[in-house]
């Protein structure tokens, strides 16, 4: 083999390798988010044509969110700092810690692990999302279609889209306003 063939056959394998390195520690994800403030004259327009407001509204009024859109993420994190945080990435696995108010997701296909032990409001828009929120949710709004909920307890939920299953693990059941078709709202 000539060396030139060879230097061609070597340089796939270093981009391979390369490429390989810049995946970081699966023991320790990155929190990946950008600060999204709202305007000074309590509007809610940050520039983001793409809000997503699920109808609830509370993540528009908030002053403050984090912003998570990296597409296809596996093993990220990112921290509330105890405020709003919006997930609109598509097919991602995010992790979200930190005490939260409201989780905003916009993402279709994510799956979404909530750490909190309460939550004002979930809303979800996003379609086929997975989530599961360890503590109480106060209201979990879904207008996305075959979104999976699972959450520690709730108080009420407003479904307006399709093919959606939330479950609960304890507490009363909740206050249930369904506007889709094929909604089931169970305590496991």
């Amino acid at each position: 083999m000539t060396p030139r063939r060879l230097a061609l056959l070597a340089v796939p394998a270093v981009l391979v390798l390369g490429l390989a390195a810049c995946g970081g520690d699966p023991e320790d994800p990155e929190t990946v988010t950008e600060t999204v403030t709202a305007p000074a004259d309590g509007g809610a327009d940050d520039g983001n044509a793409d809000d997503g407001d699920a109808g609830g509204g509370t993540a528009d009024d908030a002053t403050d969110r984090q912003v998570f859109a990296e597409h296809g993420a596996r093993d990220a994190r990112v921290d509330c700092a105890g405020g709003a945080v919006e997930i609109s990435a598509d097919g991602a696995e995010v992790d979200v810690v930190g005490g939260c108010s409201t989780v905003l997701l916009t993402g279709h296909g994510t799956e979404v692990d909530v750490e909190a032990s309460d939550l004002e409001s979930l809303e979800i828009s996003g379609n086929d999302a997975r989530v599961d929120v360890d503590g109480h949710v106060e209201a979990v709004v879904v207008s996305g279609h075959g979104a999976r909920v699972e959450v520690g307890s709730v108080a009420t939920v407003e479904v307006s889209g399709n093919g959606v299953r939330i479950s609960y693990e304890s507490g009363d059941a909740p206050t249930v306003d369904d506007g889709g078709e094929g909604t089931s709202v169970v305590r496991d």
